[in-house]
């Protein structure tokens, strides 16, 4: 389901609270990356078309953001929004974490990424990252984590299967997809690989299919690439798609990665700088419309991979990006 605020009013809150955050209750200015990020989050996140002055927006306290959101529907995805904000500028700020878990906690609503919020605020950053990357194996899987104790050891375990046990009919398997029809997602899903130099499952060097298979997939869905920023923007449109624990197992750990820099265990790779706010909220959105879950325990890969890989993106209703494709590649 796709969430929608109830009025212009819950709107104009939560960006005021959002502006809230990003300027530290006014101690600091808005930056150009502050002002984009929330100019496209009223037009693209929230669908806004009114005219929006952020110079205009009031600060709002924890209380006064609880009395002005009512409904459930708003606060809860103003607790998302708000998660967003503290490291847009490529910095992690405490300060911004502590008014976010503070707004959040006010709202009165369970949210995923308060632990790690917390967490950060005492500085503890080992353990907030933990919180996000064993949230993202429990998104992605949702099955016994007996295995996983810990960064290097819980992601090699669950992310790398076959580098001790390597299943060769698997691989070859994969392999095979090469003879389907080339437009068929299979074939897509074979050239994507091949391209990119990925290691299939089986190999020993080959990712988990449970994480290999949707995400490798949303990429042929949605369109974007294997860059930090299409890395980014895959994830954010998982966030949307599969909103189990959205913003601590699918935004927060790729912010992290990719745009804060901070390694999150063996297995990721980490860059600065690749955060587009357009493009951020639009792939959120895109999402969120999308009808068929990847990740979702009853969509199958091998029958999908049978099929055109347009005809899947219109019958998942995967729609168009509204930006130039080639700002992914960014």
């Amino acid at each position: 389901m796709i969430p929608r605020l109830t009025s212009l009013t819950a709107a104009g809150e939560i960006l005021s609270a959002m502006r809230t955050v990003a300027t530290v209750n006014g101690a600091q200015a808005m930056t150009m990356v502050d002002r984009t990020c929330l100019e496209s989050a009223w037009t693209v996140f929230f669908a806004q078309s009114d005219p929006l002055n952020l110079d205009f927006l009031a600060n709002r306290t924890p209380s006064q953001l609880a009395a002005n959101l009512p409904d459930p529907r708003d606060r809860h995805l103003c607790a998302q929004a708000l998660a967003v904000i503290p490291f847009i500028d490529g910095q992690l700020s405490i300060d911004k974490t502590n008014l976010v878990t503070q707004f959040v906690e006010a709202l009165g609503i369970t949210v995923d990424y308060l632990a790690s919020f917390r967490k950060l605020a005492q500085h503890h950053l080992n353990a907030a990252l933990f919180c996000m990357i064993r949230e993202n194996v429990i998104s992605i899987h949702d099955g016994p984590l007996a295995d996983y104790h810990g960064f290097d050891d819980g992601a090699l375990a669950y992310f790398l299967p076959y580098r001790t046990a390597p299943d060769p009919i698997l691989e070859a398997r994969h392999e095979a997809l090469a003879n389907l029809p080339a437009e068929t997602l299979g074939a897509h899903y074979h050239a994507w690989y091949k391209r990119n130099q990925f290691p299939f499952p089986g190999d020993p060097n080959g990712l988990c299919p449970e994480f290999a298979w949707p995400h490798d997939t949303a990429h042929l869905l949605s369109g974007y690439n294997t860059t930090p920023h299409g890395e980014i923007l895959v994830s954010t449109f998982t966030a949307g798609m599969h909103p189990d624990n959205a913003v601590e197992a699918h935004i927060l750990p790729v912010l992290f990665s990719w745009h804060l820099g901070i390694k999150l265990n063996s297995v990721a790779k980490e860059a600065v700088n690749n955060f587009d706010p357009e493009l951020f909220w639009e792939a959120w959105t895109r999402g969120q419309e999308t009808t068929t879950d990847v990740f979702g325990p009853d969509w199958d890969f091998w029958a999908a991979c049978e099929r055109p890989l347009d005809e899947l993106r219109t019958a998942y209703s995967v729609a168009p990006s509204r930006f130039d494709p080639a700002r992914t590649t960014a």
